[in-house]
């Protein structure tokens, strides 16, 4: 059987992922201002991409320019309120975490 011919439009654009991860980060948040973080996040890097855009507050530009490499993990900080503490967190292997995502953009981002 197969799945026959791509169809233009039908796949998910980032947008379509920031709409199906945003009652996820609705749910996340309010653990995360009541202390009960540490919350560890698994994702493709669309979804973590879309999810730091949400939590970070990203703009267009920035999100395009985030490409979040595989297995690098990103730690996001917040305030009592909820408000992140760096803009897009930071690399636990800050230096392989750099190389790694200029891997991803030079395969064309994530």
């Amino acid at each position: 059987a197969g799945l026959g011919p791509l169809v233009p439009g039908e796949s998910e654009s980032l947008a379509d992922v920031v709409e199906r991860v945003r009652p996820l980060w609705g749910r996340l948040l309010p653990a995360l201002v009541a202390g009960e973080g540490p919350i560890a996040v698994v994702a493709h890097g669309n979804s973590l991409r879309a999810l730091v855009l949400l939590a970070c507050g990203l703009g267009a530009d920035e999100v395009e320019r985030l490409n979040i490499p595989a297995a690098q993990p990103l730690v996001l900080e917040f305030d009592g309120r909820g408000a992140p503490l760096e803009r897009v967190g930071h690399y636990l292997d800050p230096r392989t975490a750099e190389v790694e995502a200029g891997r991803v953009a030079d395969e064309g981002g994530t």
